[in-house]
């Protein structure tokens, strides 16, 4: 018994004497206070999306040629820097091809046969040239309309040449005597004076707050 019990202190001893002589661990630094926690969740996914902003105003309206007929319409949004604007033309509506488009300074299109010059001249014209590809180009340039060999037409279209409501720098459609959307008969070369060789007006949609 007494040699059982030598054998079990002597072990003891010895597992103590091992444990001593074994390196110390260090100690894992704490995080200081303040510091921002890590998101819970799966690791890399992505933040959660952000809902859309709501749109500062909204228009749009119809299309008619010099029949009278209706052949599609545009809605405008205003963006921070622009005008988002979504073209819809019909089968049959326009003749295929290149087609100038731009914003006209009055809000009419009352005058189909005698082929929608009611409806003025461009945004920011007389006081500003026409043409995209010049310097300082009117309120009212647009890129070319592509119309499809059936005659329709599907586009979305950005400016930051205009503005629905009025931003600094930009032309306001929406203003007192409104604002209309015009399709001419031949593309615009974007430079020439006045409407770049664009042509006859074939089509009008007055633009109206939505």
């Amino acid at each position: 018994m007494r040699t059982i019990l030598a054998a079990a202190i002597l072990a003891t001893a010895c597992a103590g004497a091992a444990l001593a002589q074994m390196p110390q661990m260090p100690q894992m630094p704490q995080m200081p206070q303040g510091m921002p926690q890590m998101p819970q969740g799966v690791p890399g996914a992505a933040p959660a999306a952000s809902p859309a902003p709501t749109p500062v105003a909204r228009a749009g309206g119809q299309f008619v040629d010099r029949e009278g007929r209706t052949i599609g319409s545009v809605t405008m949004v205003e963006a921070p820097r622009g005008i988002l604007i979504n073209i819809a033309i019909n089968q049959s509506g326009l003749p295929a091809g290149r087609k100038g488009i731009h914003i006209h300074s009055v809000g009419t299109c009352d005058d189909r046969q005698a082929g929608f010059t009611a409806s003025g001249a461009h945004l920011g014209a007389p006081g500003l040239p026409h043409g995209l590809l010049n310097q300082t180009g009117d309120y009212g340039d647009l890129p070319n309309l592509i119309v499809r060999a059936d005659g329709g037409v599907e586009v979305e279209m950005f400016t930051t040449l205009a503005s629905l409501v009025g931003a600094q720098g930009r032309g306001t459609i929406l203003d007192n005597d409104g604002g209309a959307l015009v399709i001419h008969q031949n593309p615009d070369d974007h430079y020439s004076q006045p409407i770049g060789g664009a042509g006859p007006r074939i089509a009008c949609a007055v633009i109206r707050r939505q």
